[in-house]
This record gives C-alpha cells, structure tokens and sequence, in this order.
C-alpha cells in the first residue's frame, strides 16, 4: 500500500474516532454519564457486525463466482 493510502486511512481512522469521542461529550452531558453504558454495546455490536462482515465478505464473493461459473456453464451445455 503506497503511503497516500495510508494516509488517508489514518485520516479516516482518526475521524472515527473524533466522531466516537464527540459523541461520547455528549451523551455524558446529556444523560449525566448514564447513557455511556448503551453507546458503549452499540459500539461493540457495531465491530462485532463490522468484524463479520469483513470475514464473511470474501466466502460470499466466491459463492458468487461459483454460481455465475455454473450457470455459465449450465447455459454452455443447454445450447449445444
């Protein structure tokens, strides 16, 4: 990965998590700190659907190529 790339996934990456600590400001002032609790499992249940996606995505885009390989070939040997 070239470093442009990286850069801009650092950027990225610290804008998250500007974004998390802003929320967080404000749900303390907000809820006076009772709030924290629900906004932290929201965050978990955030990474942990994150998390499988990102494992589950390359099994998902194989099946895909699989199926559209059989199909092809299904077609191939219904027209011959």
């Amino acid at each position: 990965m070239g470093t442009g790339a990286s850069l801009a996934l650092a950027a990225f990456a610290l804008g998250i998590q500007v974004a998390k600590a802003k929320l967080r400001i404000g749900t303390t002032a907000v809820t006076l700190g009772h709030g924290n609790p629900v906004v932290s499992v929201l965050e978990d249940l955030a990474s942990l659907i994150m998390a499988l996606a990102a494992l589950l995505a390359p099994v998902v885009a194989l099946l895909v190529v699989i199926a559209v390989f059989l199909a092809a070939a299904r077609g191939r040997r219904q027209a011959a």
